[in-house]
């Protein structure tokens, strides 16, 4: 039930909303669906202790990442709300290899655009056929 909900706000504040032809963030748009997000992520992440590690190590990346940018903001002189790319953080730097860049519309940038939509579209289909095979499975008689 969440699914539907949480895609067509995220996309819609994605690709959609006023502000993204900035620098600025669409942040209005997201705000909306987060509480479906976290209600998705905890559905998650109490499946199995797997899932809560991953959540865990994702979520002290997000704390590590977000303390660096605050450092190099406040010892050299960054301005996060303009030129937050432009970071050293390693974690950043990473990401950024393997995440389209919708600023820059390179065909490197909708490369990898496909590349995640396929990826979640696979990700998606198997969580499908897993639910289906987990009902079917609590419906026969044992």
């Amino acid at each position: 039930m969440l699914v539907a909900p949480l895609l067509a706000g995220w996309l819609t504040a994605t690709f959609l909303a006023l502000t993204m032809h900035g620098f600025w963030s669409p942040g209005r748009q997201v705000v909306v669906v987060l509480p479906l997000a976290a209600l998705a992520v905890a559905c998650w992440a109490s499946r199995s202790r797997k899932a809560l590690a991953v959540l865990v190590a994702l979520g002290a990346a997000g704390v590590f990442n977000l303390a660096w940018l605050f450092w190099e903001g406040h010892t050299a002189g960054m301005t996060l709300a303009v030129h937050f790319q432009d970071t050293s953080s390693p974690l950043y730097r990473a990401a950024s290899v393997l995440l389209p860049h919708y600023i820059q519309d390179t065909t490197r940038t909708w490369l990898l655009h496909a590349l995640w939509v396929g990826g979640a579209l696979i990700v998606a289909a198997m969580a499908a056929k897993n639910a289906r095979d987990r009902q079917s499975a609590s419906l026969t008689p044992a």
